[in-house]
């Protein structure tokens, strides 16, 4: 790691603005510049981040190199800017998550999140879509009318914010540097 650092406040003068004719103070540095060096920096600290963070990780294992990745993310920890629930698909967290499969933990992915976040990934049991009318009434529109992106089979319902924060504790356990 390389520091380097600014010009300290006493080696800059103070000038006189030309076209205003008040004095001009020098900035005051109050600490040193930090220089971090990287291979790869992702800025983003969301599910597609630290997938892409996770997913370089394990490509440069699997060809036995020696990549530094980081993450930034903006919010003070990782998932404090993402609130929302979710019907997630886990199809490209399961594909991610078999490139792992020789960790020897043998757990799904919901059981990981549970113990990790304390936070259940409940399966979707049944779909319902409703057309809600000005009246405040609402009638049912049968599934076999709705085109296949509405149909939830094989999805759960998660709290994103708690699966962006078990996918940044699985980015750190590969190496993945996370600076909040």
């Amino acid at each position: 790691q390389r520091i380097q650092t600014r010009p300290s406040a006493s080696t800059l003068t103070a000038r006189i603005d030309p076209l205003q004719g008040h004095v001009i103070e020098p900035p005051r540095i109050i600490s040193p510049l930090r220089v971090r060096r990287t291979d790869v920096l992702v800025v983003g600290g969301g599910p597609a981040g630290l997938a892409s963070a996770i997913r370089l990780k394990q490509l440069s294992a699997q060809k036995g190199i020696d990549l530094s990745v980081c993450v930034l993310e903006k919010g003070s920890e990782i998932g404090s800017h993402i609130l929302s629930g979710n019907v997630f698909d886990p199809k490209a967290l399961e594909e991610l998550l078999s490139y792992n499969e020789d960790d020897g933990s043998g757990q799904h992915w919901t059981e990981a999140l549970t113990e990790s976040q304390n936070s259940k990934a409940t399966p979707v049991t049944e779909d319902v879509f409703l057309v809600l009318t000005e009246s405040g009434g609402s009638y049912q529109v049968p599934n076999i009318f709705l085109p296949s992106q509405l149909h939830n089979h094989g999805n759960y319902i998660i709290s994103l914010s708690k699966l962006v924060r078990y996918l940044g504790e699985m980015a750190e356990g590969l190496g993945v540097e996370i600076y909040p």
